[in-house]
C-alpha cells in the first residue's frame, strides 16, 4: 500500500467517524414533542388522568394538542378547535 493510498484511506475514515459522531449527538440533543391537552366543558371526569397518564400535558397550546369535547360541553371562548369556523 502507498502512502498516498493510506493517507486517502485514513481519511475517509476519519471522515466517517466525525459523521457518525455529529449524527449521534445530533440525534439524542433534540427534544421531544411536548403535547397538550384541552378539556372542554366544567366536567372534565377522568380524562386528566387518562391523558396525563400517557404523558400529555394540561393546556392548549400550539398545535401538538388533544381536544376533549365531552357530549353537552360548550367549548371554551378563545380555543380554535381544528376544523372550527
Amino acid at each position: 500500500m502507498s502512502l498516498d493510498t493510506a493517507r486517502t484511506s485514513a481519511c475517509a475514515t476519519f471522515q466517517a467517524a466525525l459523521l457518525a459522531c455529529l449524527l449521534a449527538v445530533t440525534l439524542t440533543a433534540a427534544d421531544p414533542p411536548i403535547l397538550h391537552y384541552h378539556i372542554a366543558g366544567d366536567e372534565p371526569g377522568s380524562w386528566p388522568r387518562i391523558l396525563s397518564s400517557i404523558g400529555l400535558l394540561a393546556g392548549a397550546e400550539g398545535t401538538n394538542a388533544v381536544y376533549v369535547i365531552p357530549a353537552g360541553a360548550t367549548t371554551t371562548p378563545g380555543v380554535r378547535y381544528a376544523n372550527s369556523e
